[in-house]
């Protein structure tokens, strides 16, 4: 249903649902359960989409430190996270054109 709501555009909703499945597992299952924590990833995209892209990489770090290391999703919130660093370090271009300034000097 969230993915359905996320295709639509509604993160809102996508978001809720998301929340109240965690919230339910986690009831169930405990906190720690690794069924509740690959929810984080999912709340982690929809976080993103919606612009809040410190919480969703909050939401990848938590997965990643708590889920069993060999696990597929663990994997994959580690390839994210290193995905989203690798874009904050791209170097935005400057509005400015560069310039070279070329200095004479006379011999005496």
């Amino acid at each position: 249903m969230a993915q359905l709501y996320r295709d639509c555009n509604r993160d809102a909703d996508a978001l809720a649902t998301l929340n109240t499945m965690k919230e339910s597992l986690g009831e169930v299952f405990g906190e720690e359960d690794p069924r509740v924590l690959q929810i984080n990833c999912a709340l982690a995209e929809v976080y993103i989409s919606a612009g809040n892209r410190p919480k969703g990489i909050s939401l990848l770090d938590e997965s990643f430190q708590c889920l069993p290391p060999h696990s597929p999703e663990s994997r994959r919130a580690l390839m994210r996270l290193e995905e989203l660093k690798e874009l904050d370090e791209i170097v935005e271009p400057c509005d400015e054109s560069p310039s070279i300034t070329i200095t004479k000097v006379k011999n005496k």
